[in-house]
């Protein structure tokens, strides 16, 4: 009778131990959901920081590419940076330094603002056009930069920018 007394204490105690086990069990999940929702609202709110940090304006064509390296994965981030650049002032940033890869940045960044703003974007591109080295970099366009201004051409045509400039731009763009 002792040793069934003592055997009813132990099995008591086991299902205790497997109930507040499936009790932990039960409140694992829920509460590693709210670990990771947690750590999912960390994260977004470091991405918003991050993305709410525009680079200041470039000196020069170094610091634009360097700028670019910091946004160009967030294509919003891209098109609010390169809006934030006045056109009058490209010629100046990129003298004799714009290269493929700024040029690419540059369109990419563009493309995303062309509907929204297509003076803007017609401004720049008439800029970028002026600045050294531009004819060359437009002989060498790869063909999606390419593809990127002929469906910006095709928005300013689309919009009240005056054709002949379009015409122009397309010109210039090889396009």
């Amino acid at each position: 009778a002792a040793a069934a007394a003592a055997a009813a204490p132990a099995s008591h105690s086991s299902r205790q131990d497997g109930n507040s086990r499936s009790a932990r069990g039960a409140a694992g999940p829920s509460s590693s959901n709210k670990v990771h929702e947690a750590a999912a609202a960390k994260a977004a709110a470091a991405i918003a920081a991050l993305s709410s940090r525009r680079p200041a304006a470039p000196k020069n064509a170094v610091d634009f590419q360097n700028a670019c390296k910091l946004v160009s994965s967030d294509l919003h981030a891209l098109a609010d940076y390169v809006q934030s650049i006045d056109p009058s002032q490209y010629p100046a940033i990129f003298k004799t330094q714009m290269d493929n890869t700024c040029l690419s940045h540059m369109l990419r960044g563009l493309q995303q603002i062309v509907k929204d703003n297509p003076s803007f974007t017609t401004n720049a591109l008439q800029q970028l056009s002026s600045v050294s080295r531009f004819s060359m970099l437009a002989a060498m366009m790869p063909k999606a930069d390419k593809a990127i201004v002929r469906e910006m051409l095709g928005a300013m045509e689309a919009s009240s920018i005056n054709q002949a400039v379009v015409q122009d731009l397309r010109a210039r763009f090889k396009a």
